[in-house]
């Protein structure tokens, strides 16, 4: 029997469609998921199964996002949402749409009586293109390079993000 309730937002994009069947798979899981604008076969079958819990929403309204997260009541979130690379047809939007999203998400979390754990999905790209791939351990926000916004709106939402978490005082959060 699930014990968990987990929330994976963007669940109808690469990474969330693959998660979904791995979270159930597990048992562990009450699954639920936000979709955008994709509603791919895997995940409609999952949902139409009654498998997954799915919310079709916008994370970038507020009210919609908070009402996603009162009703699922997650105790961990998986937060995947957003724009997945530049797009030079949206520019700066990636940048703002990514930030305003993860305000949300956190304005949800804010509502619920108590503290559920955040998983944030970042990217390698806040990084650079090493040579040899490496897994960076940890390292500190503060020593990260300041990304040229210019031309990298994806790159700067996520690094952005990864130093909003701590200012945040989340007691679980994982980057």
């Amino acid at each position: 029997m699930a014990n968990e309730r987990l929330l994976i937002t963007g669940m109808g994009g690469m990474t969330g469609r693959a998660l979904a069947p791995l979270a159930l798979q597990q048992g562990d899981y009450s699954v639920f998921g936000t979709v955008f604008n994709q509603h791919p076969p895997e995940i409609a079958n999952l949902a139409a199964e009654g498998q997954i819990g799915l919310y079709p929403v916008d994370l970038r309204n507020t009210d919609e996002t908070i009402r996603v997260f009162k009703d699922v009541r997650p105790q961990t979130i998986i937060h995947l949402a957003g724009h997945a690379l530049d797009n030079p047809a949206l520019g700066p939007r990636v940048y703002g749409d990514n930030m305003a999203i993860l305000e949300n998400v956190l304005a949800g979390m804010r509502d619920l009586v108590y503290s559920p754990r955040l998983v944030l999905n970042s990217s390698v790209v806040v990084y650079g293109r090493p040579e040899t791939p490496e897994i960076m351990a940890e390292v500190p926000t503060s020593d990260l390079p300041e990304p040229d916004r210019s031309r990298e709106f994806y790159r700067s939402s996520k690094l952005d993000q990864e130093r909003r978490i701590p200012e945040t005082g989340l007691d679980d959060f994982i980057i």
